[in-house]
């Protein structure tokens, strides 16, 4: 449900393609979104990640989230995303996205 009073910043990055690993580019889009678990079994049934590890966001129709890109969720907006978008569609009045936990070691650029 997108529902204004549970909307939080979030900042969406595109990929940097010219760098390795799970690098993004420095400038990025805020965002108004509603965060939430991946709740049942689709985390484990489409990506075979746990449910802990998956993200539902949805999001206003300005935010264009497209897979492939990060978010920065729980941390600063000028840190490496903690997500990253797996699947997005739009909607008639939002995005939907689901989200991927970047684990802490393997955020940013390969060395």
């Amino acid at each position: 449900m997108l529902c204004r009073q549970w909307q939080r910043e979030v900042v969406i990055r595109p990929p940097d393609k010219g760098r390795g690993g799970n690098a993004f580019q420095p400038e990025g889009r805020a965002a108004a979104a509603c965060v939430q678990p991946l709740r049942g079994s689709l985390a484990r049934q489409m990506y075979g990640q746990e449910p802990e590890q998956m993200r539902l966001m949805l999001c206003g129709l300005c935010a264009q989230p497209s897979a492939g890109d990060g978010v920065c969720v729980d941390v600063p907006p000028d840190a490496d995303p903690d997500f990253r978008v797996v699947w997005a569609a739009r909607w008639p009045g939002h995005w939907e996205a689901h989200l991927a936990l970047i684990p802490p070691a393997e955020r940013g650029p390969d060395a």
